[in-house]
């Protein structure tokens, strides 16, 4: 079964996953999936494997969506090819 989630927002790409008895969340710039983009250019964090970490792992996607702002928004308007 899929254990992992993935979506995107106006330049940003996230994607939530379960490794290791542990939510994990990753934020990165599009135009590329997780597998495709640099480690570098990733942010991720760790949560609890219960509906409360679920719920903060959903939270904090929101908050680096508002925090990068301006990095969403040059991904967005750069051309992907």
């Amino acid at each position: 079964a899929n254990k992992s989630y993935s979506g995107s927002y106006q330049g940003m790409r996230w994607r939530v996953w379960i490794d290791e008895e542990r939510f994990c969340a990753a934020v990165w710039p599009q135009p590329w999936n997780f597998a495709h983009t640099d480690e570098s250019e990733k942010t991720t964090e760790r949560f609890d494997l219960t509906e409360e970490g679920l719920s903060e792992a959903e939270s904090w996607i929101a908050a680096q969506y508002e925090q990068q702002l301006a990095r969403w928004k040059e991904a967005k308007n750069h051309p992907t090819f």
